[in-house]
């Protein structure tokens, strides 16, 4: 099958179709599209999908309405530098990106790095290890040395958080390698691992900024409509009115609300396999993810405008095609509201993550209790025991419903100005 991705870049949003020709093991194909393409994307998609999984000819293009979707060099991905499964390098002196990548295909004849773990292994290495640390021979590099790596990524404005995944993922696993013998007895190329020596980056101390009171919210709600991109604002609303992930939403079928009790039961998210496709998983992601959690009454009419004379098995929240929100496009139009709430006058780093805060927060400033508040958010807490189901109801359901309830006291009337 083919893929669709969107990406975002400094002048919007561009969408990705990309494929395999003829199979797993062809050549990988990618075709890029502008952010007014969405639906020129996905009719090459379906396109690519009914040949097959090749290129299709002129003629199809021209049938399809895609007569200007033309194949160029560029069109083709190369696939990361193969490394055939050789002995391991006995040389100390062998540059860092080649005991690099014999590191990684030792791990792939392992089985211990598959699928999307390899092609992330060699972007990362690539885009922020290679171009600093790649010719310097392995046995001569120095902690000092990774000290100024780690300060030079930061100079470039990755976040410690980045550059602690590609230290923790790139760098230190292959000198822990290169201090061991090899899997048929080769000496180790370094007597001694200077990683331990390097300080981890440290954070910047930011805090998830939180909706914190009810005009905070209101302009939130106000900015999310004002995009004129009805199912993302109603999407968000219920992401906030509930403290679910955006998986979960995503995820959500119309027969998981209950409206009688006010409560929607998460069994089901939305994921992202290996090839970047996004598809249904059966199961959270965790067993305190299969949950119950209440919503307040306001957000009623959202949920009754999805699920209006569409199937209890379908998807409640959808794209304009009937099909799973791609992330990056409800990232595209999470930008955008922002901004307009920020001209608006909120003044706060919010990310999608940041309405599960809001939501917590303010419910244990009502006191609500601990129990009730881990349900809520689907953590896991070694204090209780979960059965592979949950059939706990929530003791605070009216408390939590009524916490809530003053940050959507307007939704009507917002929802029917748009």
């Amino acid at each position: 099958m083919a893929g669709l991705s969107a990406r975002e870049v400094k002048d919007g949003i561009r969408y990705r179709v990309y494929w395999r020709e003829g199979g797993r093991t062809g050549s990988r194909e990618v075709v890029t599209f502008a952010q007014s393409a969405l639906d020129k994307a996905e009719r090459f998609k379906s396109l690519v999908e009914m040949c097959g999984n090749r290129w299709p000819t002129e003629d199809q293009l021209l049938a399809f309405g895609l007569g200007d979707v033309v194949r160029t060099a560029e069109d083709s991905t190369p696939e990361p530098p193969a490394i055939a499964i050789t002995a391991r390098p006995v040389n100390p002196s062998t540059p860092f990106a080649d005991v690099a990548r014999h590191y990684v295909a030792e791990q792939v004849e392992k089985g211990s790095v598959k699928g999307k773990e390899i092609s992330n292994y060699y972007q990362r290495l690539d885009k922020h290890v290679v171009p600093y640390l790649g010719a310097r021979p392995f046995d001569a590099i120095t902690a000092r040395e990774l000290i100024g790596w780690q300060n030079i990524l930061a100079a470039n404005g990755l976040a410690p958080k980045t550059i602690a995944n590609v230290r923790g993922t790139v760098v230190a696993p292959v000198f822990g390698w290169g201090c061991r013998e090899g899997l048929d007895g080769e000496p180790p190329l370094r007597t001694s691992n200077p990683m331990p020596s390097v300080p981890m980056p440290k954070p910047e101390g930011h805090i998830t900024e939180v909706i914190a009171t009810e005009k905070e919210a209101l302009i939130f709600l106000e900015s999310l409509y004002a995009t004129a991109n009805r199912t993302f604002a109603d999407m968000t609303v219920a992401m906030l009115a509930t403290g679910t992930r955006y998986g979960e939403v995503a995820g959500m079928p119309i027969k998981a609300r209950d409206k009688e009790r006010g409560v929607i039961v998460i069994y089901q998210v939305a994921a992202e396999d290996e090839n970047r496709r996004w598809y249904i998983k059966r199961m959270p992601k965790t067993k305190s993810g299969y949950r119950e959690v209440v919503y307040p009454r306001e957000v009623d009419a959202v949920f009754d405008d999805r699920s209006a004379g569409r199937s209890r098995d379908a998807l409640m929240f959808i794209n304009s095609r009937g099909d799973m929100w791609i992330y990056k496009t409800y990232e595209y139009w999470w930008n955008k509201a922002m901004k307009i709430a920020r001209d608006n006058g909120l003044d706060r780093d919010l990310t999608p993550h940041s309405l599960r805060h809001s939501l917590l927060t303010l419910l244990a400033r009502k006191r609500i209790d601990l129990k009730s508040l881990q349900q809520q958010a689907g953590h896991k807490n070694f204090k209780f025991t979960y059965d592979k189901y949950v059939h706990h109801l929530n003791d605070a359901a009216d408390e939590i419903r009524a916490a809530a309830a003053p940050m959507f006291s307007r939704l009507e009337s917002i929802r029917a100005l748009v």
